[in-house]
């Protein structure tokens, strides 16, 4: 991670859209190691502009542990 080019940023899985989401928004902060100048412009932080959910426990963690997938089913948030 200390190359140049290569930046770490972090992201809130609570501002993406999850169709499979259960219950209330999870914040689910995450980072993201990468090189590619288009990954900055959709990385998002929580606005704050909603309320989250309970935290993630037993079996709602364990489906949780997915990633939000765009509708052409890529890893990239929607």
């Amino acid at each position: 991670m200390n190359v140049p080019g290569v930046f770490v940023v972090g992201a809130h899985w609570c501002e993406y859209d999850d169709p499979e989401r259960e219950g209330g928004l999870n914040k689910k902060p995450t980072h993201i190691v990468g090189t590619g100048p288009w990954l900055l412009p959709i990385i998002k932080k929580c606005s704050g502009l909603h309320q989250h959910g309970k935290p993630l426990r037993g079996s709602r963690a364990k489906r949780a542990g997915a990633y939000p997938r765009d509708s052409a089913n890529n890893l990239l948030p929607s």
